[in-house]
């Protein structure tokens, strides 16, 4: 698979970093941290960017010791849209397969997913071979139900008419509601504050027609399921009580089916654990890193 280096503005700051031409698809793309460290590789949710992860990296200071690659999906972050094909959760999963490929990851790769990334890391887990083979474990951050629920098809409906009559300015709103625990039952206040504002400002860069595609792509997922009982890597499953997409109830079941799956449920938190709480989830985080590869605190 041929690739080609487009560099960018972050190219001084890590050791491999900018536009990468994967096929005929451009994707951007950092890693950072020592060569020979174990791997992490990131998937963000919807409307998001590879960004979403600075501050859990920064938090836990993965890239002191793990080697990290992150990326955007088309039509997102500094990925331009791609027009070719639409977008699918199957073609972000290719996606992250070419990903692996071109970064030479073979063997003891953990995936850090995020919502919608849930599903691009499971299905690329299930149906790539390179990446089934090299992925030691998955961390899976507020993953909706499987199969998705009516109502959240719905709401993705509803977005893609708002973003081609308003933009998406015109739902930033509406999915901070939705996502940031409410005030009342927040865990800490000032935290929720934060997230807030990260959010939006996260969304307000969003391209219109990427995030449109995106949830075109969920619409399209329909209510098809995956074989989550052909998961048999370690996996950790965190999600907020307050979380209406990720919903306890959903992602205790969706680990029930799998076969060697830990879940959390975080009080006082929302779709944005690694904003609302970093505190809890950088621990459990860090925890489960150090046991998939047998690492001992000092």
């Amino acid at each position: 698979m041929a690739t080609e280096y487009l560099p960018n503005e972050r190219t001084t700051a890590l050791l491999a970093t900018g536009l990468i031409k994967l096929g005929n698809k451009t994707i951007n793309y950092y890693r950072e941290g020592p060569l020979g460290a174990p791997a992490i590789v990131f998937t963000h949710g919807m409307g998001l960017s590879d960004r979403y992860f600075d501050d859990l990296i920064s938090h836990l200071g993965l890239c002191n010791r793990y080697c990290l690659h992150r990326f955007d999906y088309d039509g997102h972050g500094l990925s331009p849209v791609f027009d070719a094909t639409p977008s699918t959760v199957e073609s972000y999963a290719a996606d992250l397969a070419a990903l692996f490929h071109h970064a030479n990851l073979t063997s003891n790769v953990v995936l850090i997913s995020h919502s919608l990334g849930c599903f691009v890391s499971m299905q690329a887990a299930l149906t790539a071979p390179n990446v089934a083979k090299a992925t030691k474990a998955l961390i899976l951050l507020n993953s909706p139900a499987l199969p998705m629920s009516p109502p959240g098809l719905y709401g993705c409906q509803q977005r893609i008419e708002i973003i081609k009559n308003k933009g998406i300015a015109g739902t930033i709103k509406a999915i901070v509601d939705l996502d940031i625990a409410p005030k009342e039952s927040a865990k800490c206040s000032q935290s929720r504050n934060e997230a807030i504002s990260k959010l939006t400002n996260a969304l307000s860069v969003t391209s219109d027609c990427g995030f449109s595609r995106a949830n075109q792509a969920v619409v399209a997922w329909g209510s098809r399921d995956m074989c989550l009982e052909d998961l048999t890597c370690k996996a950790l499953l965190i999600t907020g009580d307050k979380d209406m997409v990720g919903a306890p109830s959903q992602t205790m079941q969706m680990a029930r089916r799998m076969a060697n799956a830990e879940v959390v449920i975080l009080d006082g938190v929302g779709h944005h654990p690694v904003w609302e709480d970093i505190s809890t989830t950088g621990q459990l985080i860090d925890t489960f890193l150090k046991s998939c590869w047998n690492i001992v605190s000092l």
